[in-house]
């Protein structure tokens, strides 16, 4: 009898441990996904809520100048995203006129790109550096695509380590909240 209650008890032990293991790692994974790589080109990324992520949603910056809000930002929905490196691209509207980046107080902005900016590479290095690390000095228009398990996707900074959100505001949260899941659809 004793052995019977042994067994019993050593095969619930199993079993909670299995459950509980499945558990924790599912959620660690749902919670900040991994490093994916999305097939460069032209996408309309949309937030769970079903709200495209558009230029405007941010503060556009003139780039030679760097005038708030003096230029117009793309009125085209997709954007164009660059593969830089694993999991790390660039985010450019088609036509390359304008270009998402973090800015230093953390917020998302955008450099648009007129007639009168030749400023070459303003949207940052478009490859890594000889040596195959990140250009240091474009990681403000590096952002990391992360997959969960349900295929959406968050978008990390690369410059500050913080998920884009997008709620009733468009900010960078710490840690991705249920507002930070993405839809990658092509255009």
């Amino acid at each position: 009898m004793n052995s019977k209650l042994a067994i019993i008890g050593a095969v619930l032990v199993v079993i909670i441990a299995v459950v509980v293991y499945y558990i924790t790692k599912k959620e660690s994974f749902q919670h900040f996904g991994i490093p994916t790589d999305i097939e460069d080109g032209a996408y309309n990324i949309i937030s769970t809520k079903g709200v495209p992520l558009i230029s405007s949603a941010f503060t556009p910056i003139q780039c030679k100048d760097f005038m708030f809000r003096q230029s117009k930002p793309s009125a085209d929905t997709a954007w164009k995203i660059q593969r830089v490196a694993h999991g790390v691209f660039m985010f450019k509207k088609p036509g390359d006129k304008e270009c998402m980046y973090t800015s230093p107080d953390s917020s998302v902005r955008s450099y648009v790109i007129n007639g009168s900016c030749m400023s070459k590479d303003i949207c940052g290095s478009t490859k890594p550096t000889e040596t195959g690390d990140l250009d240091e000095r474009s990681l403000h228009t590096y952002f990391m695509i992360l997959q969960n398990p349900e295929g959406k996707y968050y978008i990390k900074s690369m410059s500050n380590d913080k998920y884009l959100s997008m709620g009733i505001n468009l900010k960078m949260l710490q840690e991705p909240d249920e507002n930070s899941l993405f839809m990658f659809q092509k255009a």
